[in-house]
């Protein structure tokens, strides 16, 4: 998690180009997005075979 928000960081302060930051910013959290989803699915079925 951290090394992303650190590229996003060193590429606003090396390239201040700003459409490209937010891309690959919101490409992070996009991806992270879809780690945690599917860790809450996989915990989901997990518990609901369980019962």
């Amino acid at each position: 998690m951290g090394t992303a928000l650190l590229l996003s960081l060193s590429l606003c302060l090396f390239y201040p180009n700003k459409i490209l930051t937010l891309f690959i910013f919101y490409l992070s959290l996009s991806y992270y997005y879809i780690l945690i989803t599917t860790f809450l699915l996989c915990f989901y079925c997990a518990t609901a075979s369980v019962k």
